[in-house]
């Protein structure tokens, strides 16, 4: 028995290290609220989809893990799955590769939209280069002011579900949650803003950005936006414990949960 304990205890500890060991310093600003973004510029960026169309941006913790919302996939199966790295055209190159299982923390109860978290574990290792790296995530405190970036394909709802070819990147302020009244909530949403017209269409899944780290995930956005400038962004922080368990327990090759 103590010896399984300490083989997690270990293991946990690597789990640690993977999220802080890579130290990715992108766009800290843009030029302008809204513009296309470069895959070398976000080669933590993928594309998740079901049934080969595009459906919500994650990001890469690792060769065989991705971040995303659990809504962006919780109509399909895990068979239906894939995640595309290393390209701006979501169905045109890099590397595409199956999901083979999932964790998840969520909650289809609209009063708990900060329950709406998954991590992806993919079939084969994606292979690390230029256009395709992890990002370090943070899971630290965000201040009121503090400038975050946001990435994803532009998506248009609609009976023709189409999304860009290209991913773009949007500058946000948050703001005090009184400002977005609503499911503010200081530990699991937070209430950022920008000047951009187009932050209600880089749509969900896509990491939340501060100082080349990622800190929150744009999840339930369309039940969440105060309006086309402000919106809510669940922060990586409330959800620690299980970032780290599921990777440790995959780490170690134990059935997914």
């Amino acid at each position: 028995m103590f010896k399984s304990l300490g083989v997690l205890v270990i293991l946990g500890l690597i789990a640690e290290a993977i999220l802080q060991e890579t130290d990715l310093d992108r766009h800290t600003t843009v030029e302008t609220p809204t513009e296309f973004v470069d895959v070398s510029e976000a080669p933590f960026q993928v594309s998740v989809k079901i049934f080969g169309r595009h459906v919500c941006s994650g990001s890469i913790l690792n060769e065989q893990m991705v971040l995303t919302a659990f809504h962006c996939t919780m109509w399909g199966v895990i068979s239906d799955i894939q995640v595309r790295a290393g390209t701006l055209n979501p169905y045109i190159g890099g590397q595409e590769v199956n999901v083979k299982g999932i964790c998840t923390y969520a909650s289809k109860d609209e009063l708990e939209p900060y329950k709406d978290i998954q991590i992806l574990i993919l079939e084969k290792e994606l292979t690390f280069e230029t256009n395709v790296q992890p990002i370090q995530l943070s899971f630290n405190d965000i201040s009121d002011g503090t400038t975050a970036l946001i990435t994803g394909w532009n998506v248009a709802e609609g009976e023709n579900f189409t999304s860009s070819k290209q991913p773009q990147i949007v500058s946000l302020t948050k703001m005090s949650n009184e400002l977005c009244p609503g499911y503010a909530n200081d530990n699991a949403l937070v209430c950022f803003s920008s000047s951009s017209e187009k932050l209600s269409n880089v749509k969900t899944g896509s990491p939340l950005i501060v100082n080349g780290k990622q800190v929150g995930i744009d999840a339930y956005s369309y039940k969440n936006q105060c309006d086309n400038n402000r919106g809510f962004y669940i922060m990586l922080k409330a959800h620690r414990a299980f970032i780290t368990k599921c990777i440790a327990h995959n780490l170690s090759k134990k059935p997914h949960f």
